[in-house]
């Protein structure tokens, strides 16, 4: 089982490292997702969680792997080693 913290934290790197593997600015995200840059940026920090339909418009815009995003939510390193060496 997992923390709302833990949550967070493997949500808010997915993101980073989504957004920066596609090279788009905090910017950029928050205009395609019509939310403020500030948004974009507390949910980066892990400050706070998007809603269910933000995050899942969210991750199907930055292209987010959900068995990366679980195996990191679970913080298990074998699933999260079996997630990176997938695909």
């Amino acid at each position: 089982m997992f923390t709302k913290f833990q949550l967070r934290k493997a949500f808010s790197m997915q993101v980073v490292n989504a957004r920066l593997r596609l090279n788009l600015s905090q910017f950029q995200v928050a205009e395609k997702m019509s939310v403020s840059v500030r948004w974009v940026q507390r949910i980066e920090s892990g400050a706070k969680l998007p809603g269910f339909y933000l995050a899942m418009r969210l991750i199907a815009f930055l292209q987010i792997d959900m068995q990366e995003l679980l195996a990191a939510i679970s913080n298990n390193p074998e699933q999260q080693s079996e997630a990176g060496s997938a695909g």
